[in-house]
Order: C-alpha cells, then structure tokens, then sequence
C-alpha cells in the first residue's frame, strides 16, 4: 500500500469505526493539531510560543488520547496525522460551502 492509500484507509476508519464524520466538527483547530502532535518522532507535552516563557499544552484532547500517539511506530503515527489533515480539510470545505 502507498501512503496515501494508507491515509484513505485510516480516515474511512476514522468514519465508519469511530463515527467521525465531516458532521462531527472540531472548529478550534483540534484537528490540524492532533495531527501535528502525530507527526513527530517523540512526544511532546507543553510548547513554548513566540518566546513568552510560558509553556502550553499542546495535545487537544483527553490525555488517555494522547498516549496512543506512542504506541504504534512512525507509519502508524503519519498515517493518523495524514487522516486528521484530511478531515481538517473537508471541514474548512464544507464550512466554506456552508457559507456560500
């Protein structure tokens, strides 16, 4: 399998399985971050922004979420972040057609 066939699969399990439709709208940016959170090779809990000296947390959801970013290898996790990207994107498309 490729990895945009693997993405597709994940996303339509995301769907079927797990029931997250484009109707299921995260609109705060959850999305787009879980899937940055998915795409590096270590976790990461608080990030620092534009050098204020507070850190923030940066996993969107419930922490038991979190840790299952670590327990699969780094194709599984690109794989989730490629799907979570997709689902970002027929959201801001959708949102956008709604507002047409």
């Amino acid at each position: 399998m490729t990895g945009v066939e693997m993405i597709a699969q994940e996303r339509e399990r995301q769907i079927s399985a797990e029931g997250y439709s484009a109707q299921h709208a995260h609109t705060d940016g959850s999305l787009a971050l879980a899937a940055a959170c998915y795409c590096v090779p270590a976790p990461i809990y608080t990030i620092e922004f534009c050098g204020d000296g507070d850190t923030h947390e940066v996993w969107p959801w419930d922490a038991d979420e979190e840790e299952k970013i670590y327990a699969c290898d780094e194709i599984r996790r690109l794989t989730i972040a490629g799907a979570l990207i997709a689902a970002e994107i027929d959201r801001l498309i959708r949102a956008r057609e709604l507002s047409i």
